[in-house]
């Protein structure tokens, strides 16, 4: 049977899925559904021109996270995107990084508090999926890369 965390994240449901696997996962998505529900951030593909950017700022072979993107400072619309083509095993952690940010606080508390959940929602899939913990030791060196050249508020 093939490892379902290399499959394409087609759709924002197939994040979904992985999120609700956790206790950490229910708990962000049960923190982003009236946020999604209302509208106020949307959760999309990436758009043509930002994608362009990202694939000329990240090596080839490595994948584009997740980004939330606000329309303003005031951070009362947003949009959460997505690269399709990531692996779910890649997309979910980042996701639930970016769904972590949301929120009131200071910018760089709530970025060091989104890291931890991405941790700790990380880790929970590990030791309940056997095909994640797979996925992450093929591809965990591939992700490190990612965060170390990569400034998502850059390539916004």
């Amino acid at each position: 049977m093939p490892n379902p965390y290399h499959a394409p994240t087609a759709r924002p449901e197939d994040v979904f899925k992985v999120l609700a696997r956790t206790p950490t996962g229910r708990a962000l998505l049960e923190r982003f559904s009236s946020f999604y529900a209302r509208g106020t951030v949307k959760f999309e593909p990436y758009p043509e021109a930002m994608m362009k950017r990202l694939r000329e700022t990240i090596p080839s072979g490595h994948p584009v996270g997740a980004c939330l993107v606000w329309e303003n400072d005031s951070c009362e619309k947003g949009s959460l995107f997505f690269d399709p083509a990531n692996p779910l095993g890649v997309a979910a952690p980042f996701v639930a990084h970016e769904i972590a940010t949301i929120g009131t606080g200071k910018r760089e508390k709530r970025e060091l508090a989104a890291l931890k959940i991405q941790i700790r929602f990380s880790e929970e899939l590990r030791q309940r999926d056997s095909d994640f913990d797979s996925f992450l030791k093929e591809n965990l060196l591939q992700a490190r890369l990612l965060h170390a050249i990569l400034n998502f508020e850059e390539a916004a």
